[in-house]
């Protein structure tokens, strides 16, 4: 917004530093100044006022106040004189407002025997000219040149040209148009706030006068319009009219409802000197809705802690009275906020105005001194993104899938009763998925063109039973492995979590996603999870060509089985024998009670036993089936001899021969 600088030094006994150094304090203690500019003997200030500021600073006044403040001079308003006659306002006009919503204060001075001239003042001329306005005649250069000095838009009314000696302020009828005073038509709707005489709308409320009542050389009798128009419907009208103005621009953003008497006295005294004529014994003055004025405790202890100052409170005091708050002391400062200080609202808006006029540049920089303390540990992310660490080492990627199906994969995979949707956004979204399997295998096929070797997982909810039970899972898939690598990737999570050995059993075949090359997963008796070898039959449903392999894991459980306490065993220097035996064995036996036999056959020296394979089918009897087992024997104070080690094996081939119905099985 565009301020003459010799107009804002008028307002001080004392001078105001160079036009470039009061830009500079400007922008230090209150907004930016955008350019400063010679023009003639005066200089243009364009500065960036904010629209929080906007209540108060669209104006010289407002401007001046800060600079007062800032500079600690005080500011001097203009004198103003008004000339009156005997005859009372109604002689002249009746107005009433119609429509209160739409206008909380009117004001309308009444001013007789004017001389409308095109010569204007010198200094009016000049100043508007360095903001941006051109000269019209005496008359309505007053009238702007009063805005810009207290923000308060005003209108002249030639008076003997209003029809039935009537104003109405209200909203426009249906069908009804103005001609405004640049020549242009509009047509109003029921939302427009209207100026209107017995005729019709003779202006634009908050916008922009009519043609009908212009103020010209003829006129005699003068009425002076100052009003508080609602700024959401002005707003509102200028953007339907497409038309803004200086008045709307404040408008739109509020005005001090108290500007409307002082404004139009200022006018009505320059219009006196300038124009002559004098104002009727009364003025109508409609006021319906006043603003409370506000009152704020501001404690000092809380301003120094804020700001970071050790002020007194003499000086919050007298920063607050150069601001033109009032204040009084108790145990805190009880501060009065002036009225055209709507945005001051709470302690801290004082507290802001406080460390602005102290100047920030003052207040010495500090580190703050915080307490840290560690952060409460989310066991269920921390062990979450360990996994992922561990998978993602290990060459997979991670897969975000939504938690939907389809109808398709539910034939597929034929899964019974899953969980379905209310209103699903669309077909593909129908299902809840009651495992993570679809989708990863979905993965797995619309990637295998771009990489021969891919190795996926996921975690994430699945969704179970009529209860719609929630449950997290791991769920992993690979086209590049076998059984024994799969269980090897299952073996490095469970290690990074800390976790000690699982059991892998037999699998009982009441699912159609795995082949017989399956097995359980379980801790310390509790079932965790499955791993094995996904059925050919739903991967040709899939058109997936290669074999894939799967595993998954009950994160909930591993979450609460992880620790991150390590226990310290001493590495043997001594390698290690290795020793693969293949086991015919009943459907029925656990594998768990399997390696028991074996371990205790195998003594201290057999140190793992791991599996590696786990068969069913059609090249062994359909009551059996066969564990892959491989044998690590180790001392920790010698290399093992191969006497040692083949005497320890014929031990564990010999015990487990004994067992009914197990075999031995030889190349």
């Amino acid at each position: 917004m565009k301020f003459s600088y010799n107009w804002l030094n008028s307002f001080f006994k004392e001078d105001l530093p160079a036009p470039e150094i009061l830009a500079e304090k400007l922008m230090m203690h209150f907004f930016e100044v955008e350019k400063v500019e010679k023009m003639g003997d005066d200089h243009l200030l364009d500065i960036d006022i904010l629209p929080n500021r906007a209540y108060d600073c669209f104006c010289h006044i407002g401007v001046a106040r800060e600079i007062g403040a800032i500079f600690d001079f005080q500011i001097e308003l203009p004198d103003i004189k008004i000339k009156r006659n005997s005859r009372k306002s109604e002689d002249f006009v009746n107005f009433k407002i119609k429509d209160k919503e739409i206008c909380s204060r009117y004001t309308l001075r009444i001013i007789e025997g004017v001389s409308v001239e095109k010569k204007t003042p010198k200094y009016i001329k000049k100043r508007l000219k360095v903001c941006g306005l051109q000269s019209v005649n005496n008359i309505v250069d007053i009238t702007n040149y009063v805005m810009l000095e207290t923000g308060q838009p005003l209108h002249a009314f030639d008076g003997e040209k209003i029809n039935g000696n009537e104003i109405e302020i209200r909203r426009a009828k249906k069908g009804e148009k103005i001609e405004t005073l640049d020549g242009k038509n509009y047509d109003l709707d029921k939302t427009m706030p209207i100026i209107a005489d017995k005729k019709g709308p003779i202006g634009i409320a908050g916008i922009k006068g009519g043609s009908g009542p212009e103020v010209d050389e003829s006129t005699n009798l003068l009425f002076i319009e100052a009003a508080n128009f609602d700024p959401k419907t002005i707003r509102k009208a200028s953007k339907k009219l497409k038309l803004r103005t200086d008045a709307s621009s404040r408008f739109e953003h509020g005005i001090d409802p108290e500007l409307t008497v002082k404004a139009s006295d200022r006018a009505v005294s320059l219009i006196q000197k300038h124009a002559g004529g004098k104002e009727a014994k009364d003025f109508p003055d409609s006021y319906s809705k006043r603003n409370e004025k506000k009152v704020l405790n501001l404690s000092v202890e809380k301003t120094n802690s804020l700001l970071g100052t050790s002020l007194k409170i003499t000086e919050i005091e007298s920063i607050l009275k150069r601001l033109n708050f009032k204040v009084e002391r108790g145990n805190d400062i009880k501060v009065r906020v002036p009225i055209f200080r709507n945005d001051i609202e709470i302690e801290e808006d004082l507290i802001e105005e406080v460390g602005r006029i102290h100047g920030y540049e003052n207040i010495e920089s500090k580190s703050p001194k915080v307490t840290i303390t560690s952060p409460e540990i989310n066991s269920e992310l921390f062990w979450e993104d360990k996994v992922r660490e561990i998978l993602k080492e290990h060459g997979y990627a991670e897969s975000y899938n939504y938690s939907f199906i389809n109808e398709k994969l539910k034939k597929i995979f034929n899964l019974d009763h899953p969980v379905e949707m209310e209103n699903p956004v669309s077909k593909e979204h129908k299902y809840l998925r009651p495992t993570l399997f679809p989708r990863l295998l979905e993965n797995i096929n619309k990637n295998k063109d771009l990489e021969n070797s891919l190795r996926i997982f996921e975690i994430g909810k699945i969704f179970k039973g009529k209860d719609k039970e929630e449950k997290k899972k791991l769920s992993a898939v690979r086209n590049d492995a076998d059984f024994r690598t799969l269980k090897g990737d299952i073996d490095c999570v469970l290690e990074g979590l800390g976790i000690g050995k699982v059991q892998y059993t037999a699998m009982n075949k009441d699912d159609d996603l795995w082949t017989f090359e399956a097995a359980s997963v379980k801790l310390k008796d509790s079932y965790i999870g499955k791993v094995g070898k996904i059925s050919p039959q739903i991967l040709e449903k899939l058109k997936i060509e290669e074999e894939v392999f799967a595993f998954e894991l009950d994160m909930d459980k591993l979450i609460q089985a992880a620790s991150d306490k390590s226990q310290y065993k001493k590495i043997s220097k001594f390698p290690a024998a290795i020793k693969d035996i293949s086991v015919l064995v009943p459907e029925n036996l656990n594998y768990e009670e399997f390696v028991s036999v074996v371990e205790n056959a195998g003594g201290e020296l057999l140190v793992d036993v791991d599996l590696f394979d786990l068969y069913q089918g059609e090249k062994i009897s359909k009551k059996k089936k066969n564990f892959g087992v491989r044998l690590f024997f180790q001392a920790e104070d010698r290399t093992l001899s191969k006497e040692e080690i083949n005497k320890l094996l014929k031990k564990i081939i010999s015990t487990v021969e004994e067992k009914s119905g197990w075999e031995v099985r030889k190349k």
